[in-house]
Protein backbone atom coordinates (compact mmCIF):
# COMPACT_ATOMS: atom_id res chain seq x y z
CA UNK A 1 0.00 0.00 0.00
CA UNK A 2 2.87 2.38 0.85
CA UNK A 3 4.45 1.64 -2.51
CA UNK A 4 1.18 2.45 -4.35
CA UNK A 5 0.76 5.76 -2.52
CA UNK A 6 4.40 6.62 -3.11
CA UNK A 7 4.12 5.83 -6.81
CA UNK A 8 0.95 7.91 -7.08
CA UNK A 9 2.69 10.79 -5.29
CA UNK A 10 5.65 10.64 -7.70
CA UNK A 11 3.33 10.61 -10.72
CA UNK A 12 1.34 13.62 -9.42
CA UNK A 13 4.53 15.50 -8.53
CA UNK A 14 5.90 14.82 -12.02
CA UNK A 15 2.70 16.10 -13.63
CA UNK A 16 2.78 19.25 -11.54
CA UNK A 17 6.44 19.91 -12.26
CA UNK A 18 6.05 19.25 -15.97
CA UNK A 19 2.97 21.50 -16.00
CA UNK A 20 1.03 19.41 -18.48
CA UNK A 21 -1.34 16.49 -18.28
CA UNK A 22 -4.13 15.02 -20.34
CA UNK A 23 -7.27 13.43 -18.94
CA UNK A 24 -9.71 11.27 -20.89
CA UNK A 25 -13.22 12.67 -20.39
CA UNK A 26 -15.29 10.13 -22.32
CA UNK A 27 -16.37 9.45 -25.90
CA UNK A 28 -12.78 9.80 -27.10
CA UNK A 29 -12.50 13.37 -25.79
CA UNK A 30 -9.48 14.56 -23.80
CA UNK A 31 -8.87 17.48 -21.48
CA UNK A 32 -5.32 18.82 -21.59
CA UNK A 33 -4.16 21.19 -18.90
CA UNK A 34 -0.77 22.85 -19.31
CA UNK A 35 1.08 26.03 -18.58
CA UNK A 36 -0.09 27.21 -22.03
CA UNK A 37 -3.76 26.90 -21.11
CA UNK A 38 -6.63 24.44 -21.27
CA UNK A 39 -7.53 22.46 -24.37
CA UNK A 40 -10.31 19.98 -25.10
CA UNK A 41 -9.68 17.57 -27.96
CA UNK A 42 -12.59 15.66 -29.46
CA UNK A 43 -12.47 12.16 -30.88
CA UNK A 44 -11.90 13.55 -34.39
CA UNK A 45 -8.89 15.64 -33.31
CA UNK A 46 -10.63 19.03 -33.25
CA UNK A 47 -9.25 21.20 -30.48
CA UNK A 48 -10.90 23.98 -28.50
CA UNK A 49 -9.22 25.84 -25.71
CA UNK A 50 -8.25 28.85 -23.67
CA UNK A 51 -4.87 30.49 -23.26
CA UNK A 52 -3.93 33.31 -20.94
CA UNK A 53 -0.92 35.34 -21.99
CA UNK A 54 0.55 36.93 -18.90
CA UNK A 55 3.04 39.12 -20.79
CA UNK A 56 0.42 41.10 -22.67
CA UNK A 57 -2.49 40.29 -20.34
CA UNK A 58 -4.74 38.76 -23.00
CA UNK A 59 -7.19 35.89 -22.88
CA UNK A 60 -7.50 33.93 -26.11
CA UNK A 61 -10.20 31.35 -26.82
CA UNK A 62 -9.91 29.17 -29.92
CA UNK A 63 -12.27 26.53 -31.19
CA UNK A 64 -13.74 25.19 -34.39
CA UNK A 65 -17.23 25.81 -35.68
CA UNK A 66 -19.39 23.14 -37.23
CA UNK A 67 -17.91 23.99 -40.62
CA UNK A 68 -14.35 23.33 -39.40
CA UNK A 69 -13.52 27.03 -39.56
CA UNK A 70 -11.46 28.33 -36.68
CA UNK A 71 -13.13 30.60 -34.15
CA UNK A 72 -10.90 32.97 -32.22
CA UNK A 73 -11.92 35.43 -29.51
CA UNK A 74 -9.30 37.59 -27.81
CA UNK A 75 -9.85 39.90 -24.83
CA UNK A 76 -7.21 42.33 -23.64
CA UNK A 77 -5.96 45.88 -23.77
CA UNK A 78 -4.58 47.66 -26.87
CA UNK A 79 -4.95 44.54 -29.01
CA UNK A 80 -3.73 44.43 -32.60
CA UNK A 81 -6.28 44.43 -35.40
CA UNK A 82 -6.89 41.00 -36.92
CA UNK A 83 -4.81 40.47 -40.09
CA UNK A 84 -7.90 40.30 -42.32
CA UNK A 85 -9.53 43.46 -40.95
CA UNK A 86 -10.06 45.85 -43.89
CA UNK A 87 -7.63 48.76 -43.76
CA UNK A 88 -10.09 51.25 -45.26
CA UNK A 89 -12.40 51.21 -42.21
CA UNK A 90 -11.51 54.15 -39.96
CA UNK A 91 -10.81 53.90 -36.24
CA UNK A 92 -10.45 56.67 -33.68
CA UNK A 93 -6.84 57.87 -33.38
CA UNK A 94 -6.73 56.77 -29.74
CA UNK A 95 -8.63 53.48 -30.27
CA UNK A 96 -7.94 51.00 -27.47
CA UNK A 97 -9.04 47.65 -28.90
CA UNK A 98 -10.37 45.44 -26.09
CA UNK A 99 -11.87 42.55 -28.05
CA UNK A 100 -11.42 40.87 -31.40
CA UNK A 101 -13.53 37.98 -32.69
CA UNK A 102 -12.98 35.95 -35.81
CA UNK A 103 -15.94 33.66 -36.37
CA UNK A 104 -16.34 31.97 -39.75
CA UNK A 105 -16.38 34.80 -42.30
CA UNK A 106 -16.98 37.63 -39.81
CA UNK A 107 -14.55 39.82 -37.91
CA UNK A 108 -15.68 41.84 -34.89
CA UNK A 109 -13.67 44.37 -32.95
CA UNK A 110 -14.68 46.45 -29.95
CA UNK A 111 -12.71 49.50 -28.91
CA UNK A 112 -12.94 52.48 -26.60
CA UNK A 113 -11.86 56.04 -27.21
CA UNK A 114 -11.60 59.24 -25.20
CA UNK A 115 -13.09 61.11 -28.16
CA UNK A 116 -16.71 62.13 -27.78
CA UNK A 117 -19.34 59.90 -29.35
CA UNK A 118 -20.41 62.83 -31.52
CA UNK A 119 -16.88 63.31 -32.90
CA UNK A 120 -16.45 59.60 -33.61
CA UNK A 121 -19.89 59.54 -35.21
CA UNK A 122 -18.82 62.24 -37.69
CA UNK A 123 -16.04 59.93 -38.92
CA UNK A 124 -18.40 57.00 -39.48
CA UNK A 125 -21.15 59.18 -40.94
CA UNK A 126 -18.69 60.40 -43.58
CA UNK A 127 -17.47 56.85 -44.24
CA UNK A 128 -20.99 55.44 -44.65
CA UNK A 129 -21.88 58.33 -47.01
CA UNK A 130 -18.87 57.53 -49.23
CA UNK A 131 -18.74 55.31 -52.31
CA UNK A 132 -17.82 52.16 -50.30
CA UNK A 133 -21.44 50.95 -50.41
CA UNK A 134 -23.76 49.82 -53.17
CA UNK A 135 -26.94 51.08 -51.44
CA UNK A 136 -27.82 53.79 -48.99
CA UNK A 137 -26.74 52.52 -45.54
CA UNK A 138 -29.32 51.94 -42.82
CA UNK A 139 -28.93 54.21 -39.79
CA UNK A 140 -30.64 53.97 -36.41
CA UNK A 141 -30.02 56.38 -33.59
CA UNK A 142 -31.05 57.13 -30.05
CA UNK A 143 -29.73 60.35 -28.60
CA UNK A 144 -30.58 61.94 -25.25
CA UNK A 145 -28.91 64.51 -23.00
CA UNK A 146 -26.58 61.98 -21.41
CA UNK A 147 -26.68 59.11 -23.93
CA UNK A 148 -25.65 58.63 -27.56
CA UNK A 149 -26.22 55.50 -29.66
CA UNK A 150 -25.92 55.23 -33.41
CA UNK A 151 -26.01 52.07 -35.52
CA UNK A 152 -24.86 51.98 -39.16
CA UNK A 153 -25.25 49.07 -41.56
CA UNK A 154 -24.04 49.13 -45.14
CA UNK A 155 -23.63 46.63 -47.96
CA UNK A 156 -20.46 46.85 -50.03
CA UNK A 157 -19.31 44.93 -53.10
CA UNK A 158 -17.86 42.07 -51.06
CA UNK A 159 -18.89 42.70 -47.47
CA UNK A 160 -21.52 43.88 -45.04
CA UNK A 161 -20.35 46.41 -42.45
CA UNK A 162 -22.03 47.23 -39.15
CA UNK A 163 -20.74 49.97 -36.84
CA UNK A 164 -22.21 50.94 -33.47
CA UNK A 165 -21.12 54.07 -31.63
CA UNK A 166 -22.12 54.19 -27.95
CA UNK A 167 -21.44 57.09 -25.65
CA UNK A 168 -22.70 57.87 -22.19
CA UNK A 169 -21.78 60.68 -19.88
CA UNK A 170 -19.93 59.04 -17.02
CA UNK A 171 -16.81 59.46 -14.94
CA UNK A 172 -14.74 57.51 -17.47
CA UNK A 173 -16.43 59.15 -20.44
CA UNK A 174 -15.17 56.55 -22.92
CA UNK A 175 -17.00 56.02 -26.17
CA UNK A 176 -17.44 52.38 -27.16
CA UNK A 177 -17.36 51.41 -30.82
CA UNK A 178 -18.21 47.95 -32.14
CA UNK A 179 -17.42 47.04 -35.74
CA UNK A 180 -18.58 43.86 -37.49
CA UNK A 181 -17.31 43.02 -40.98
CA UNK A 182 -18.94 40.06 -42.71
CA UNK A 183 -17.70 38.74 -46.02
CA UNK A 184 -20.37 38.44 -48.66
CA UNK A 185 -20.22 36.45 -51.87
CA UNK A 186 -23.62 37.75 -52.96
CA UNK A 187 -23.79 40.25 -55.77
CA UNK A 188 -25.84 43.34 -54.97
Amino acid sequence: MKIGKGALGIVLLTLILVGCFSLPIGDGNKLKISTDGIAVTDSEGGEQGFTLEENDETLTMKSFSTGDEEVEVIFGDNLALPDDFPNDIPLADDANIHQTNIVESAITIAYTSKMSAEDIDKVYEAYFNSDHFVDQPHVMEQIADDYFFKHYQGVGEDRILVVQVNGMESEEGDTVVIIVVTESDDEY
